[in-house]
């Protein structure tokens, strides 16, 4: 049976779009998750909602992710709560405190380990075999610091061909890629996505792992292109393509982001951009192996 659950408009876009099927979102950073049917979706008709769950959190949440039944959603109240979901109801396992910041992301690389972040340039990394009933700090982890003070981790991403690997982006001009064997210095710092001169925007602008985990394409602050990043190239900037015509603004132009977007990899080599009310798709170019990136670099 297709299941999804949504919490908030973005969360819902990604999730709903990458099942192929219509959505109806709970309010953005809603305190409740919500578990819909798709299977009506297909004859036009307005999914039906299956369960509800209000006990995750006392305040608004702000991401969640699903792998293998196990739901993991981050709060303003600052804890990441694990839940079972079930086909028609959804139910509370655990919730872990790591001890900072107003927790704005979060994802599974399987399902015994999830990373997670917001508010400060930290990244909790917790083992739930560790400690099944939760609590406080990190049981089994570890943190580490994803940029400069001052900062804050708006995006965790885990790589879907190495599992040491991990990307974190936020309000700085970096994204930084981390091997969790050793994560106190980032293997790579990709810049260039982001346009503003500012040099803090907490706007989310959540990039993705691409080409089968060889690039990390990304939207940033102030920018109207996608730009692709070589993983294997140490982070190089190897692609940059001109995102579609904002009808809004007419005439023809192109404009910046300035909201904040979602990036989601589905299917073979689809890239998804959601943002506002929109759901736009895109297929990134060719990432070249990083001696013929070399080679053209060269040559230019």
């Amino acid at each position: 049976a297709a299941r999804v659950a949504t919490a908030t408009a973005a969360a819902a876009a990604a999730a709903a779009a990458a099942a192929a099927a219509d959505f109806r979102a709970s309010p953005p950073l809603a305190r409740s998750v919500a578990l819909w049917d798709l299977n009506r979706s297909a004859a036009g008709a307005t999914p039906r909602r299956v369960g509800v769950l209000s006990s995750a959190h006392r305040t608004g949440i702000w991401a969640m992710h699903e792998l293998g039944g196990k739901l993991v959603t981050a709060s303003k109240d600052r804890t990441c709560c694990i839940s079972s979901v079930h086909e028609s109801r959804m139910s509370v396992v655990s919730r872990y405190e790591p001890g900072f910041g107003n927790l704005q992301t979060c994802r599974w690389r399987d399902e015994s380990l999830f990373a997670c972040a917001g508010g400060t340039p930290q990244v909790a990394v917790v083992d739930v075999r560790a400690s099944g009933g939760g609590g406080a700090g990190v049981p089994g982890g570890q943190v580490l610091a994803s940029g400069p003070a001052g900062t804050c981790v708006l995006t965790v991403r885990w790589s879907p061909r190495d599992e040491h690997l991990l990307l974190a982006s936020g309000s700085d001009r970096a994204m930084r890629l981390h091997d969790m064997r050793a994560p106190a210095t980032p293997l790579a710092e990709l810049r260039g996505h982001v346009r503003k001169p500012n040099e803090k925007d907490r706007r989310i602008y959540a990039p993705s792992f691409t080409h089968a985990g060889a690039a990390v394409s990304a939207v940033g602050h102030g920018s109207s292109k996608l730009t692709v990043f070589s993983v294997d190239g140490g982070g190089t900037r190897v692609s940059e393509g001109q995102l579609l015509e904002d009808a809004d603004e007419g005439g023809g132009r192109r404009t910046p982001l300035e909201a904040g977007c979602t990036l989601q990899a589905v299917g073979d080599g689809v890239l998804l951009l959601a943002h506002g009310t929109r759901l736009e798709a895109y297929v990134p170019q060719r990432v070249p192996p990083p001696a013929a990136a070399a080679a053209e670099d060269a040559c230019a």
